[in-house]
Parts: structure tokens; C-alpha cells; sequence
């Protein structure tokens, strides 16, 4: 089955947002959950979405960002030498089933600092957090290491298709869309943009992974985009413009 395009200016069918927040009409309609970051510094994210950081010392940052074209969500780490992290999730509540017709996009409005040396930033699936992210029971997700080099990763819990390479390396200041669509489990498309709106995006299918043993009892995953390091003086800085999922059957 293919998926027609949708995008952070194409809401589903039925679907009114509100930060973040899933509203039903009065019909039964297509369920999502549509983050556009569109607060102001300080506010607090509307649940299910969840920020947390992890320091011994410093001051990781999550945050929204006041008086940006179109509102973004900061995730930048301290400069001090320590292991860090900084995340948004849904606190490991995990409504959304991975299963054919789901679809994950990510707007990144820019980098600003990239990921070193034992830094990485990831985008996109996971079950319960594991800070040990090679570690997640499942995922599916594009990973951003050192130097810009955009990987991506699947995990059913059987086969775990690890750093495979998208031949494409993120630079500062640059906007990119990134996408996850579940063709069906044995066939996930990872898709990649660099158009500047999100409404007239060209998507390249950069993967193609599976996740063919993905049992029942192990389909229920959220949404996260987080930073990480494990020591270092490096400041990873992203500022995301939208994250989101939708087109599972109710």
C-alpha cells in the first residue's frame, strides 16, 4: 500500500491540532499525534509529550523557543564533560501501534552544534527508553552521529538491522525533513528532504529495513527525538520545527 503524501500543513482526516494535543471529531476519524512546537520558552509540553534530561552536573536544555518562524523545540546539552541527555517522548506511554499505514515525520529547523565524538542524536520509534539505545527492546529510527553522518536502525526484538548508512551527512543551519512509512512490516521506507516547506516536500527514500518478526505483544512504541553523550565538552544543539504520527487503523 502506498501512503500519499502528509505533512505538517496536511493534517489526517478529522484530526483538529492543538500543540500537540490529538482531538477527535465528532466522527470516528483517523487517530494522530501532531506536535508543531508553537509555545513560548518555558511552557510546558502538552501530554503525552514529555521532555526529560539526565546530568550529574550541568544544565541540559529542552525547551521551546520564543519568536522563531514557526516555533521549534530546543534539545542542547552542557559543555560539561559528563554523560548527558535531553529528550522528548511520551514518557514510555506507548499508544502508537507500529503496524502498516503509520507514518513518522520530523521537521528539523537546524542544527547547531552537530554531534562529536560519543554524541548522537535520534528521531523517530522506540518502545521504553533505554539509555543504552542500542539496547531498546524495538526501534526504528534515524540516528545522527559524529560528523553528520545520518544512519538509521530497526529492532524487532529478533534481528537488529544496526548503523546502516543513508549516504547522507547533515551540516549546521540546514532544514530537513526526515520519515519514517510503514509499508508493511517487512518493508519500511526511510525518507529524507531537504525542501525548505514542509507543504511541497520531495521525499528520497534513502532505506528500505524490516521488521517482519515484530510480534504483537511488542507493537505499542512512541515518538522521541533526543540527545545524547557519553563525555566531552560538546554542546549537540537541534531545534525541531515538528514531530508527529499518524495513518495506524483505529
Amino acid at each position: 500500500m502506498k501512503l500519499d503524501l502528509l505533512s505538517k500543513f496536511c493534517t489526517p482526516p478529522g484530526i483538529l491540532t492543538n500543540h500537540g494535543r490529538r482531538q477527535i471529531s465528532e466522527v470516528k476519524s483517523e487517530p494522530a499525534y501532531l506536535n508543531d512546537f508553537e509555545l513560548k520558552a518555558a511552557a510546558a509540553l502538552p501530554l503525552p509529550w514529555t521532555k526529560t534530561t539526565t546530568t550529574t552536573v550541568g544544565a541540559p536544555t529542552g525547551d521551546y523557543v520564543s519568536s522563531v518562524r514557526n516555533g521549534v523545540y530546543q534539545l542542547k546539552l552542557a559543555s560539561n564533560s559528563e554523560a548527558e541527555s535531553a529528550r522528548v517522548d511520551f514518557a514510555d506511554t506507548r499508544p502508537i501501534p507500529l503496524e502498516a499505514g503509520l507514518v513518522c515525520e520530523f521537521w528539523i529547523d537546524a542544527i547547531n552544534a552537530l554531534p562529536i565524538a560519543a554524541e548522537r542524536m535520534a528521531f523517530g520509534l522506540v518502545s521504553a527508553y533505554n539509555a543504552t539505545w542500542d539496547s531498546a527492546t524495538i526501534n526504528c529510527w534515524f540516528r545522527l552521529e559524529a560528523n553528520g553522518d545520518l544512519l538509521v536502525e530497526t529492532d524487532d526484538n529478533t534481528t537488529d538491522n544496526d548503523d546502516k548508512a543513508t549516504s547522507k551527512t547533515l551540516v549546521i543551519a540546514t532544514r530537513y525533513g526526515l520519515r519514517i512509512v510503514v509499508d508493511t512490516l517487512s518493508r519500511i521506507e526511510f525518507q529524507f528532504s531537504t525542501t525548505a516547506a514542509a507543504s511541497d516536500a520531495k521525499w528520497t527514500t534513502t532505506n528500505v529495513l524490516s521488521m517482519k518478526d515484530l510480534t504483537a505483544a511488542n507493537r505499542l512504541v512512541q515518538i522521541i527525538m533526543a540527545v545524547q553523550k557519553d563525555s566531552g565538552t560538546g554542546v549537540p544543539d537541534v531545534q525541531a520545527d515538528f514531530a508527529g504520527a499518524w495513518g495506524w487503523k483505529r
